[in-house]
């Protein structure tokens, strides 16, 4: 347990730099593992977006969906000593084509929060505006640098 909130206070840090935590219920008994991942279009993915890093030991991977129907979702990815959190951070409207370089502008709509013991998300609205430049297949937010996948 000592590790699982190694993993929870690193990814907690990346919500004080602008990365909201987020997600919604998990049936997994696995105790070792979170899935607080949500479904917010089912339109298909035109582009997705991959980045990693590795912060306070944990490795972490970051990935923005972008749908066909002008929606978004950014999930994250930790696993450290065998504990594995999945969260759904935001979702919103984009504007802009996410499968070329350009601007996109991502407009944040729900900004996810697990509740203490991470077996449930909270969905708060949110007026964030992410504004985010593609170049060569490539953009960056806060600590991580996304690449077209």
């Amino acid at each position: 347990m000592k590790k699982f909130f190694k993993l929870v206070a690193v990814l907690t840090a990346l919500a004080a730099t602008g990365f909201g935590l987020a997600a919604c219920s998990d049936d997994d008994d696995d105790e070792n593992s979170r899935d607080l991942r949500v479904s917010v279009s089912s339109a298909n993915v035109v582009a997705t977006y991959e980045g990693s890093i590795t912060s306070g030991g944990v490795n972490q991977v970051h990935t923005f969906y972008f749908y066909s129907d002008k929606n978004f979702k950014y999930d994250s990815f930790g696993e450290s000593s065998g504990v594995t959190l999945y969260l759904t951070q935001y979702s919103g409207t984009y504007t802009g084509d996410a499968t070329t370089d350009g601007n996109i502008v991502a407009s944040v709509t729900k900004q996810y929060t697990p509740n203490a013991d991470y077996t449930e998300m909270t969905a708060s609205t949110s007026s964030k505006t992410l504004p985010i430049t593609i170049t060569n297949g490539k953009f960056s937010l806060g600590v991580v640098t996304f690449t077209r996948k």
